[in-house]
């Protein structure tokens, strides 16, 4: 089975996962490592695939789904709030059956990487995949939330907020959604 390789980042392979398109993105904003897109979305299945980014996914309403992902299957009870995580190149799949508030923020791999050994002096860092639970990420709600509404209001003028709001969410996900591995140093002599 050759499965697709898709992006959050070009509106037409995005477009072969969630045929709808998102009523709030900041696709054409230009930012390079990060992207946010908000969708309500009708009930629907995707395709079995991979994505050549990290993808962390905001419940915005009640959801029950289901999801494949990294070879698991589980059927899903998302509340508002609740965060899923598909790391790069994980196998994914995933249905609803009613409509679907969400947001999606797609992250570069190399971005996040790069953020790590600034920020907590790790050799790497792996994004753990996750499944939707009735657990709410407040962080991440406040975060989403704050971008939706500076994207709604005035979405030419969000870059130097929206890049710090980047920063505290990639710390927040080394924190606690990666796992890590921390370098230490070679000593001689004793």
């Amino acid at each position: 089975m050759n499965l697709s390789v898709l992006s959050h980042f070009s509106p037409k392979s995005r477009q072969k996962i969630l045929p709808q398109k998102p009523l709030i993105s900041a696709l054409d904003l230009g930012w390079q490592s990060f992207n946010f897109d908000y969708y309500e979305h009708d009930s629907h299945e995707t395709p079995v695939y991979f994505m050549e980014h990290h993808m962390i996914g905001l419940s915005l309403g009640k959801m029950k789904t289901e999801r494949k992902l990294d070879g698991k299957y589980r059927q899903e009870q998302a509340n508002f709030g609740s965060v899923n995580i598909v790391p790069a190149n994980v196998e994914h799949w995933s249905a609803w059956k009613s409509l679907g508030k969400f947001a999606v923020l797609s992250i570069k791999p190399e971005a996040l990487a790069k953020i790590a050994p600034e920020t907590v002096h790790l050799e790497r860092v792996k994004l753990i995949p996750r499944f939707f639970t009735t657990e709410s990420d407040h962080f991440i709600t406040g975060l989403v939330m704050s971008i939706k509404q500076q994207l709604e209001i005035n979405p030419n003028d969000c870059d130097f907020y929206a890049e710090h709001l980047k920063n505290a969410l990639f710390a927040h996900l080394i924190q606690n959604y990666c796992s890590r591995e921390y370098r230490f140093k070679d000593y001689g002599d004793g």
